[in-house]
């Protein structure tokens, strides 16, 4: 009943696209409605009216079991007091949002994900930065010293230096 299209076909073009719980706000209570949004990948089916403490207590419970009723997105990586979602491209340090910029979420994650490994410069400069752009050493190593200085110690502190080759992401025992 959007003005423009149909929330049924925002959600399916939304399913297309991403992969992020959707609970769906609605005037809509038959049933068929409520199946019809399951189906279309919703994971919550909220009809109006509603109390605005219980939406956010279901967004928590969201929050708490992961949209495919796992603990954590699918692609979460934790470590200290750490987030990265990989998928939402999202961090979080100590439960609090962290800006990074594209690259510099570029080189994290690249590095996250290759815990334990160094990895050149030139690694870093080619997957995680644009072509067009500055991937000269100097440039990585500021991406570098910038992500440490965001997340702090001791979160940054995991980002090592390997003398003359580049970095290590040197993950956390059990981790």
């Amino acid at each position: 009943m959007l003005p423009a299209r149909g929330g049924f076909e925002v959600l399916a073009t939304w399913r297309g696209r991403s992969s992020t719980p959707v609970i769906v706000l609605t005037a809509r209570t038959d049933l068929e409605s409520r199946l019809r949004a399951f189906e279309l990948g919703a994971v919550d089916y909220l009809p109006k009216p509603f109390w605005i403490e219980e939406l956010v207590v279901r967004i928590r419970a969201r929050l708490r079991i992961g949209h495919a009723g796992v603990a954590a997105p699918a692609r979460a990586v934790r470590w200290d007091d750490v987030v990265l979602d990989l998928d939402a491209r999202a961090v979080h340090v100590a439960g609090a949002p962290l800006a990074l910029t594209a690259h510099e979420f570029n080189v994290l994650s690249y590095m996250v994900e290759r815990p334990g490994r160094a990895v050149t410069r030139r690694q870093l400069a080619e997957a995680a930065l644009p072509a067009a752009g500055d991937r000269s050493d100097r440039t990585v190593d500021s991406h570098i010293a910038r992500i440490r200085r965001k997340l702090g110690r001791p979160g940054g502190a995991r980002l090592a230096t390997v003398w003359g080759i580049g970095y290590r992401f040197d993950a956390p025992e059990g981790g």
